[in-house]
C-alpha cells in the first residue's frame, strides 16, 4: 500500500510539475547569454555626452563577474578618426581593446581608413579576430590577411555564430585600393550556412550600414539577430524569423543584450531579447585601463596643448554645416594650402573635417584642435585640371549636401553658384571671371581625393603637378598657416551661393 501511495505521489507531483511548465511557458532547459555590443568610439578618452573607454573596461569587467555566459561584440568604427589614430594609424585602439578582453571586432568603414596593409598589421596585432564576411583583397583574390570571414564563440554550450557585413561604400569614402566588396545578400547567406554546417545554435550578422531593405537576410532563417549601427535606436522588433536592433553610432554608450533561449530537439531558439542601454557616465572608470589610456595620452599633452594661434569670427566645425554649406574654418583650411602651394585654386571635402564643434565666436587654437578636426592623414596634391574637369567635380560634390555626405566641397578663390531646388550648378568664377571649360587651372586638394576618394571620379585621370609642398600633412599646412599669421578673423564670404531658380 505505502509503495502504491509513492507511486502515485510521484505521478501526481510529475503531473503537477508538466502543468506548471506549460502554464507558465517555462521550457524544461532554458539558458540566458548577455551579448555586450558597442561601437564607433574613436577616443578614448572622457569627454562631454561621451564615456571614454575606462568606463566601458569597467562595465564589461563587472557584467562578466555577475556573468559567465557573455560575450563582448565590438561593432568597429573607431581604429579612425582620432587624435591618437592620427598619429598611429589605431594601433592604441589595438592595445587598449586587447586589454579589456572583448571577444570580436567587426571590420566597419573606419577599419579600413588608413589602407589595407594598415587594416591586415592591425589584424595581427589583436588578440581576437577582426572579421569581414564580404571584403577581399584584389592581390590575392582571398580575404584579407589575418581577416576573418566568419567566427564561431562556445557560450555556455551554446555556439554562437558571427558574421559581419562592411559598407560597399568604403571604397568610394575611403579610397581603398584593393579592396573588394562582395554582394551583401549572397555573402552573408553563405557565410551563415558554413556556420549552421559547423554547428552554430544562433548566429548574429553585424553591419555598419542599412539592412532594412534586404529582405532576404531576414527571410532565410539563418540570422537570429541583425545588429545594426545606425543613427537611430530601436527596441529588438521580429522581423520574419529574425530578431532586428538598431544600435546608436556615435560612441555615446553600449548595449547589453539578454538574451533568453530555449533548447529543442533542433538545438536552440531566442524566446525573448531584452535591450539594457545603462547610463555609463554614472559608473566609475576601470583603474587599470585609465592608467593605460593616460600612458598613451599623456606623452602629447605638452606638444598637442601648444597655442598656434587666434582665430576670430562665427567658427563651428558642426557635422551638418561642413557638409552642406560654406564654412570659415573650411575656408580657411583650403585658403591655407591654397596659398603654400601657390596653386590658382583650392578644393578639399567636409567629410575630412571631424572635430563636430561649435567654438563660438574667438579661440586660441592648439595643435589638439587641429589635430582633432584634422584626424585623417591626408596630405596635399597638386593637379592639373581643366575647368571642365572642376565643373565636373562641384557640380558632384554639391549633390552630396542631400545627405550630408562627406563629399561636399569647400574652395578657395573661386565663387560657385548652386540651385538646391534644380540641382544645377549655376556658374563657376575665378577672380570674377567664369571659368573656361578648356583651359587648365592648377588645383591644390588632398591625395584623397586626387584618386577619386569621396567619389570624386572627375580627377582621376589630371595630370599630377610636384610642387615643394606635395606630400605634406594638410594639417601640418594649416598649423604652419596659423603660426604664420598669429591672429585671423573668419567669416562667410559667399564662396558657395545658393539661388533660386
Amino acid at each position: 500500500m505505502a509503495v502504491l501511495f509513492e507511486k502515485l505521489w510521484v505521478g501526481l507531483t510529475i503531473s503537477l510539475l508538466l502543468m506548471l511548465q506549460v502554464s507558465t511557458g517555462f521550457a524544461a532547459d532554458t539558458q540566458t547569454i548577455k551579448l555586450i555590443y558597442f561601437s564607433n568610439m574613436p577616443e578614448v578618452e572622457d569627454a562631454e555626452n561621451r564615456p571614454g573607454l575606462a568606463r566601458v573596461a569597467a562595465y564589461i569587467k563587472q557584467t562578466r563577474q555577475d556573468a559567465m555566459n557573455s560575450l563582448v561584440f565590438h561593432g568597429g568604427d573607431s581604429l579612425s578618426p582620432s587624435i591618437l589614430s592620427s598619429l598611429d594609424k589605431g594601433a592604441h585602439m589595438i592595445d587598449l581593446l586587447n586589454a579589456i578582453e572583448i571577444d570580436v571586432m567587426a571590420v566597419a568603414k573606419r577599419e579600413l581608413a588608413y589602407g589595407e596593409d594598415v587594416l591586415i598589421q592591425r589584424a595581427e596585432e589583436a588578440l581576437f579576430p577582426l572579421v569581414s564576411s564580404n571584403t577581399f583583397d584584389a592581390a590575392t583574390n582571398a580575404p584579407f590577411e589575418a581577416v576573418q570571414t566568419n567566427e564561431i564563440f562556445d557560450i555556455g554550450g551554446i555556439q554562437l555564430g558571427v558574421v559581419v557585413l562592411t559598407a560597399p561604400q568604403v571604397i568610394r569614402e575611403y579610397a581603398t585600393k584593393r579592396t573588394i566588396v562582395r554582394e551583401t545578400p549572397a555573402s552573408a547567406l553563405e557565410e551563415a550556412k558554413m556556420l549552421r554546417d559547423e554547428g552554430a545554435d544562433i548566429i548574429v550578422l553585424s553591419a555598419d550600414f542599412d539592412l532594412s531593405d534586404q529582405g532576404d537576410l531576414f527571410a532565410s532563417g539563418l540570422f537570429d539577430i541583425v545588429l545594426q549601427a545606425s543613427t537611430e535606436v530601436t527596441e529588438p522588433t521580429k522581423v520574419d524569423e529574425t530578431h532586428y536592433i538598431r544600435e546608436k553610432s556615435d560612441g555615446t554608450g553600449l548595449t547589453q543584450l539578454d538574451i533568453d533561449l530555449v533548447s529543442h530537439q533542433d538545438g536552440y531558439s531566442i524566446s525573448k531579447i531584452v535591450a539594457i542601454r545603462p547610463n555609463l557616465s554614472a559608473i566609475e572608470p576601470d583603474q587599470d585601463m585609465l592608467t593605460m589610456v593616460e600612458a598613451h595620452v599623456q606623452p602629447l599633452t605638452r606638444l598637442l596643448d601648444a597655442p598656434l594661434g587666434r582665430l576670430t569670427g562665427e567658427i563651428s566645425t558642426l557635422r551638418n554645416q561642413v557638409r552642406s554649406q560654406e564654412n570659415a574654418f573650411a575656408n580657411l583650411l583650403a585658403d591655407s594650402i591654397r596659398i603654400a602651394t601657390g596653386a590658382d585654386i583650392a578644393l578639399i571635402n567636409g567629410g575630412s573635417i571631424r572635430g563636430n564643434k561649435s567654438y563660438g565666436t574667438e579661440v586660441t587654437v592648439t595643435r589638439k584642435d587641429l589635430q582633432a578636426e584634422l584626424p585623417f592623414r591626408n596630405t596635399i596634391a597638386l593637379l592639373e585640371v581643366t575647368g571642365q574637369q572642376l565643373w565636373n567635380a562641384l557640380e558632384y560634390g554639391l549633390l552630396c549636401r542631400r545627405d550630408l555626405d562627406g563629399c561636399f566641397p569647400h574652395v578657395s578663390n573661386l565663387t560657385v553658384t548652386y540651385s538646391p531646388d534644380t540641382d544645377t550648378l549655376v556658374s563657376v568664377e575665378m577672380a570674377g571671371q567664369d571659368i573656361s571649360l578648356e583651359r587648365t587651372y592648377v588645383l591644390a586638394t588632398t591625395d584623397f581625393l586626387a584618386i577619386g576618394g569621396d567619389g570624386y571620379k572627375a580627377f582621376q585621370d589630371a595630370k599630377r603637378v610636384v610642387g615643394p609642398e606635395s606630400g605634406q600633412l594638410t594639417r601640418e599646412i594649416l598649423s604652419q598657416y596659423i603660426r604664420d599669421q598669429g591672429n585671423i578673423a573668419l567669416g562667410i564670404e559667399g564662396r558657395i551661393v545658393f539661388v533660386d531658380q
